[in-house]
């Protein structure tokens, strides 16, 4: 498989782990010492830092009755990648599928860091900067 569509399924697969609340998806898609950083305006809004912080965060966000959301990636641009680590960029549309119409609830930007872990890939940086509050 090449590079891009190794990345690509990494991707997919990362972010349905956490649509779909399987935190041992979400924790085998980081790197132990990894962080998570949302922005808006170029501010840091929050920061996770650590494998075991971020699937925490995800878990307590998930007990939380705010219904079924869908991350919808698009158009990503391996911007670079090497035999170590790799930077992806690429589009979020954040949709609620349980709201009736669905809702959009948040778009932006993401922009990744991603370690060779050996025949896939892991979060070490991760960086959404959203166009507008969540």
């Amino acid at each position: 498989m090449d590079e891009y569509a190794s990345i690509s399924q990494f991707i997919s697969r990362a972010v349905y782990g956490i649509d779909h609340q399987r935190a041992d998806i979400v924790s085998e898609a980081w790197a132990e010492d990894g962080h998570f950083t949302f922005t808006l305006d170029g501010a840091e809004l929050r920061r996770a830092e650590g494998r075991d912080t971020i699937v925490e965060r995800l878990n307590a966000g998930w007990a939380k009755p705010v219904g079924t959301s869908r991350h919808i990636v698009t158009n990503l641009w391996v911007e670079e990648v090497d035999d170590v680590s790799a930077v992806a960029v690429y589009y979020l549309t954040l949709a609620s599928g349980r709201a009736q119409p669905p809702a959009l609830r948040a778009t932006g930007c993401y922009r990744d860091r991603l370690v060779r872990h050996g025949e896939t890939w892991r979060w070490q940086e991760r960086t959404l900067e959203l166009d507008g509050p969540l």
